[in-house]
């Protein structure tokens, strides 16, 4: 017995280590700038926003790294400076409650963005950040779950990145965590928090997908055949106080058309002068419209 046993130790200690598990991204500070190997870019002369979900673990142990990207006009730069990760928006909305998670890609507790804008830059502005027409680069990156508050249970998220008017692609994330039991809440009553439902005069045609137009301060959307789910959401950025509010409702049966007045989501700021825009949003899952500019004008 002894000698087997002798045996049995020799060739386990001559055995191979085990491989390791897949690259998992060790997030030591967060979040954090600069481009890393699996940040995306973008192919000579195409801009806008991008970014990938990588395995990571973080404070909070098991996460997802979300590493972003932003190839964005000169104007951003001359209105939002040095502080473009505050201006960016990243976005998550739980498939399963409806719930939305979101937050700027800058550390907690910097000086709010709107008090340092430059909602209004001129030509050739001596705030500018830039010179001549060179873009403005960067990239961004976080621990999702940390910076944007999320829960620890396990749960499907459709995740995206937002700067006022651009949009990224919409990602779809599994986030790890103990299985969360129960039943998801009912859908909300979209006439109970005021939204009407019903073609009028100002409904946009129906396409492919979920289509908006504006009239002042209403919005008018409807949502082709092929794109009704049980549940949307309606996002509204105001570009002024940099406040993001949003409220989540399902549409009747056999109804497409929705029209609110941006009231009902607030998130402006009374007292702000120049230019007031709300960016408007609506969609679930990986089917969202495209980013609705509601001018209201200028104070």
């Amino acid at each position: 017995m002894r000698v087997i046993m002798a045996v049995l130790g020799l060739l386990l200690s001559a055995a191979p280590a085990v491989p390791a598990p897949a690259d998992v991204l060790v997030i030591e500070k967060q979040p954090w700038t600069g481009a890393l190997p699996q940040s995306p870019r973008f192919a000579p002369g195409r801009s806008g926003l991008d970014f990938a979900l990588v395995p990571a673990t973080g404070s909070k142990g098991p996460t997802l790294a979300l590493l972003g990207t932003a190839l964005l006009p000169k104007r951003f730069g001359e209105t939002y400076a040095g502080r473009i990760e505050g201006a960016i928006r990243i976005v998550a909305v739980d498939l399963r409650t409806g719930e939305l998670y979101e937050n700027s890609a800058e550390p907690r507790n910097t000086v709010p963005l709107s008090k340092v804008m430059n909602p209004n830059p001129q030509p050739n502005s001596s705030s500018s950040s830039t010179t001549g027409d060179d873009p403005v680069e960067t990239y961004f990156n976080v621990d999702l779950r940390v910076q944007l508050g999320i829960p620890t249970h396990a749960a499907r998220y459709a995740v995206f990145v937002w700067l006022d008017e651009l949009m990224s692609p919409v990602r779809l994330a599994q986030l790890p965590g103990e299985s969360l039991t129960g039943r998801p809440p009912k859908p909300v009553d979209g006439a109970a928090v005021g939204l009407h439902f019903g073609v009028t005069d100002q409904t946009p045609p129906v396409g492919e997908g979920i289509a908006l137009r504006s009239d002042g301060s209403k919005v008018y959307g409807i949502v082709s055949a092929a794109a009704r789910q049980s549940m949307f959401r309606v996002v509204a950025l105001d570009f002024r106080s940099r406040s993001l509010s949003s409220l989540a409702f399902a549409l009747p049966k056999r109804e497409g058309a929705f029209d609110f007045d941006l009231s009902v989501l607030g998130g402006a700021d009374p007292s702000a002068t120049g230019p007031q825009k709300t960016f408007v949003l609506v969609g679930w899952g990986t089917t969202w419209s495209p980013v609705l500019v509601v001018d209201r004008g200028s104070r």
